[in-house]
């Protein structure tokens, strides 16, 4: 019986059976020569190993990883024998700031030209496919890699400058402490200073791993293999002219180094000189956060501005292209997402003017369909000087009519859409029959509109003035409504035709709408129906109001029309809808009935109908 083994072929199925003694020292050679299999491994980036839930189909840094290259050569598996391998140390390269637009078959057409060129990969993400930016290069051998990587770094593929350095681990980064070299104050506005020729003018001293340029900060960062290089370097430029603008230049740890536990230790061995603390600060510290210090810097900087409602999405790289467009930023600090529906920002400029066009270009400017508050940041000092300036906003009234009353000014408030702080009446003239009052708002702004809408206008019957300061002649009242000399009708109040003072009251959106319209629109929608049955209960008030004993020829029904016509004319502009409103509120309030009282005592005496 046979038995079917499901075990790998061994070695010794490799030998024929038949082979002569002779023939051992040829196979020995030959199985010398052959060597097993082992699987090929792409080189990944050691964080896109951690970190699974990142959506990157990454290739990433290796020191020199081997490939295992397949011999193409058909004619390998010939009489009986396998196919021959051989293992090959390839030099892996990092190609990065790619095109979106730039594939694989873009960067083989490149980079064909090199006889060693062995492949190339684009990352891409996982989920849309598109190109993540970054890629890697394998060659065969290290002086053509380093040949390819002088002469095509920083040259421009579809639009965009590439930037190529070795493929490096983590390793390489901490026996290279010390060596990234951070560049500020860079003329990046300067045509004549590209990537390449900043990378030319440093590669002359040493050898460069990597280069970089950030026209949004005006900074650069040159990492060099050499510790002693880099030290040379920043002695050589450090406080230097460099294309006609003083710049500095440092020590940079990235985020990475800082966080190795010896990392003081290292640090204390380099020179004081070489490290630029300040300039640290700038690119990893302030980010989101909290920190209550970070913020007294931003704030206190006449460089600053400070930017309200972002949306709450926004990120800090959002920011930084986005407000980079007019000048250089030294620094952003970002708030974290709280209960109110947005973010906001601080904004710190290189230079105060692009401060300024910064303030003039955004404030009031839709980003991401949030419209942008962009005003100079302020210091403690200047913002307690802007809280004192807000006592201006509460606004004095003077010669105010019956009708422009608490509940008027209200509603006036309502539909300019502000809130007020307070509205307060508290001044009655005899002499001339009008009050006086404030208005505190919330903030000037609103102040001011007000303001320019009352001040000098008709508003039932009498001519509103509006000002800053009280007078000092204004006079006051602190019992009720100050009515004490007004004589009250002994009569019953009539009911007036509440089926459209209720449907017009100031709670009501009917009147709400009427309000906002113009004086034409509002002529159009008043119904005739309605306009006589106001002017009907107006004229029995009035008949009500009138005292037989002083006006006795006022009471006929001929004189009775003419003092409401008077009345209506003079104090009331002819509007029906706040007459009735007026109305509406008789039967509970004493203050307007003692209102329409003497308006009803002037009219008579005024058209002669007084004893």
């Amino acid at each position: 019986m046979y038995s079917i083994s499901n075990k790998k072929p061994s070695i010794l199925s490799m030998v024929p059976l038949n082979i002569l003694k002779n023939q051992d020292l040829k196979v020995k050679k030959d199985q010398e020569k052959k060597i097993s299999f082992n699987p090929v491994v792409t080189p990944i980036r050691p964080d896109d190993y951690h970190e699974k839930t990142s959506r990157s189909s990454s290739s990433s840094h290796s020191d020199s990883p081997e490939f295992l290259r397949i011999n193409n050569n058909k004619s390998g598996h010939k009489n009986g024998k396998l196919k021959s391998f051989e293992s090959k140390k390839l030099v892996p390269l990092f190609i990065g700031d790619l095109h979106e637009t730039v594939t694989e078959e873009t960067l083989k057409g490149i980079f064909k030209k090199y006889p060693s060129f062995v492949s190339a990969k684009v990352c891409l993400d996982s989920v849309t496919k598109k190109s993540l930016g970054h890629g890697y290069l394998n060659f065969e051998d290290k002086e053509e890699a380093e040949k390819a990587m002088e002469e095509l770094n920083y040259t421009k593929v579809n639009g965009k400058e590439i930037r190529i350095m070795p493929s490096l681990r983590n390793t390489t980064f901490r026996k290279n402490f010390g060596t990234n070299v951070f560049f500020s104050n860079l003329p990046l506005n300067n045509p004549l200073l590209t990537t390449r020729v900043f990378y030319d003018t440093f590669s002359r001293y040493g050898k460069i791993l990597s280069c970089k340029l950030d026209s949004r900060k005006d900074i650069g960062f040159v990492y060099f293999e050499d510790e002693k290089t880099a030290r040379n370097v920043i002695k050589m430029y450090n406080n230097t002219s460099f294309f006609g603008k003083k710049i500095l230049c440092g020590i940079h740890f990235d985020k990475e180094v800082r966080s190795v536990p010896n990392f003081e230790t290292q640090k204390s061995r380099l020179d004081a000189e070489t490290i630029i603390e300040k300039e640290q600060s700038l690119n990893e510290k302030h980010s989101k956060g909290n920190d209550k210090e970070s913020k007294n810097i931003y704030s206190s900087s006449q460089n600053s501005i400070f930017i309200k409602n972002l949306p709450t999405i926004t990120t800090r790289d959002d920011i930084l292209n986005f407000f980079s467009e007019v000048g250089p930023i030294k620094s952003i600090y970002l708030s974290n997402a709280t209960k109110v529906k947005y973010l906001w920002a601080f904004v710190t400029y290189k230079n105060s003017s692009d401060s300024e066009k910064a303030i003039k270009r955004y404030n009031n400017f839709y980003f991401r369909g949030k419209k942008l508050l962009v005003t100079r940041a302020q210091d403690k000092e200047e913002r307690a000087k802007f809280i004192e300036s807000q006592k201006i906003s509460t606004l004095f009234l003077e010669n105010l009519s019956a009708v422009c009353n608490k509940e008027f000014l209200k509603y006036l408030c309502h539909q300019e859409n502000i809130r007020p702080f307070k509205i307060q009446i508290d001044g009655y003239d005899e002499n001339s029959s009008t009050y006086s009052g404030f208005i505190k708002f919330r903030n000037f702004e609103d102040a001011t509109r007000i303001f320019n809408f009352l001040n000098n206008r008709l508003v039932g019957g009498s001519i509103v003035t509006t000002s800053w300061e009280r007078q000092n002649n204004a006079p006051k009242y602190h019992d009720g409504y100050g009515m004490r000399n007004i004589h009250t009708s002994s009569h019953p109040q009539i009911t007036p035709y509440y089926q459209y003072s209720h449907a017009n009251s100031l709670n009501s959106p009917h009147m709400r709408d009427l309000s906002s319209m113009n004086s034409s629109t509002r002529s159009l929608i008043k119904n005739k129906n309605f306009n006589k049955k106001v002017l009907e209960t107006f004229e029995k008030q009035v008949r009500r109001g009138i005292d037989f004993m002083r006006f006795p020829s006022a009471t006929r029904d001929e004189n009775v029309h003419g003092i409401a016509e008077y009345i209506f004319d003079t104090y009331w502009n002819r509007d029906v809808l706040i007459l009735d409103k007026f109305l509406s509120l008789l039967n509970s309030s004493p203050y307007h009935e003692g209102v329409l009282q003497k308006q009803i005592e002037e009219a008579a005496s005024s058209l002669g109908f007084k004893r």
